[in-house]
């Protein structure tokens, strides 16, 4: 269980985006900047007659434009704000507003695998967010998510200097019309929603992906990222070897994160940057995270009988839809709700 907190609690479109890496001594030129004329021919708006195919197929309609960052953060430079000002008037006009946006981050290989992960998720946020509360874009729109160095530009050098120029990158892709649709049609079921639950903690001065059955010592400094697939009610609880539980999110005591989360888009917990930090109850603990549709009345219930329910014993994660009803929930079995269930060693 945690203990002692340091508050601080992702037509096909392709925005590629200069990224100035971390770690690199010395930044490397981005390419020129785009017209308004240019971004809606790259993006394949149905205007210009190629949205239906660009939407269709899915590998149409790419971009690079550039977008600088401070180094090693989610900052982005004042340098880029003109073209992002550009990019969002593209996103308002009439061909390009009714669809959805994913907003991809990618980095070089210079660094930790899980720092390019955790800097390319808030690399994509920061651009989401960037066009929300500047430019208007609505949140609807736009989701983001973050890839870290795992799906490099082909046909480069990913050591060269060029390759990691190409590489730190944002990739926007449009998901078309049908995406942007607000509800599913009435009377069809619909799944439950997913949420991605990743654990970072700081090993030798690094931050590290900390692997499902991974060990954690006492005072240990963690924090959890969650990013559900789409709009959803998310609960993520820690339980101990002590059968105490304790909430984790939404919880105000350590983030400003509340329900319903965005879909796509990355929480921080804690949300200011700091960390958790461990007690000294050792064994066997759990984070379990409940997603749902719909305001769940009694979330911690559910995440007990998810907890109860496991017969695998093991220390691995377990994801799936819950299908057991829960303390204090009336009606059948909750075949609308999912669980994921992290498990490490607290030693």
């Amino acid at each position: 269980m945690r203990t002692d907190v340091t508050i601080r609690v992702g037509v096909t479109l392709v925005l590629a985006a200069y990224l100035l890496g971390a770690g690199l001594a010395q930044a490397q030129p981005g390419p020129s900047e785009k017209s308004l004329d240019e971004i809606l021919d790259g993006l394949g708006s149905s205007s210009r007659g190629m949205g239906s195919k660009s939407k269709s197929t899915g590998g149409a309609g790419r971009i690079a434009i550039p977008i600088q960052f401070e180094t090693g953060s989610a900052t982005i430079s004042p340098a880029s704000r003109e073209q992002l000002a550009t990019v969002a008037e593209a996103l308002r006009r009439p061909e390009l507003r009714g669809d959805r946006i994913r907003i991809e981050g990618h980095t070089d290989n210079v660094g930790g695998n899980a720092y390019n992960q955790a800097l390319s998720e808030r690399r994509a946020d920061a651009v989401r967010r960037y066009l929300i509360d500047r430019f208007g874009i609505a949140a609807v729109q736009l989701e983001a998510v973050g890839y870290g160095e795992d799906r490099p530009v082909r046909d480069v050098d990913p050591d060269s200097a060029a390759g990691r120029a190409l590489n730190r990158r944002v990739e926007l892709v449009n998901l078309g019309a049908s995406a942007a649709a607000a509800e599913p049609s009435s009377g069809e079921a619909e799944a439950p929603p997913g949420v991605r639950v990743l654990v970072t903690h700081m090993a030798d001065g690094k931050e590290e992906v900390l692997p499902a059955g991974g060990v954690l010592l006492s005072d240990a400094s963690y924090r959890i990222s969650i990013t559900p697939e789409r709009e959803s009610y998310v609960y993520v609880y820690q339980l101990d070897n002590t059968g105490k539980m304790q909430a984790l999110f939404p919880n105000a005591d350590i983030g400003a994160g509340r329900n319903p989360l965005r879909g796509g888009r990355t929480v921080q917990v804690p949300s200011d940057g700091t960390w958790l930090t461990l007690d000294q109850i050792r064994g066997r603990e759990q984070l379990i995270a409940i997603a749902a549709a719909r305001e769940l009345d009694d979330p911690k219930a559910m995440a007990f009988e998810a907890a109860a329910a496991a017969r695998d014993g093991g220390d691995a994660a377990a994801r799936g839809v819950n299908a057991v009803p829960a303390a204090g929930v009336h009606g059948d079995p909750l075949r609308d709700v999912f669980t994921y269930r992290f498990v490490f060693v607290h030693k």
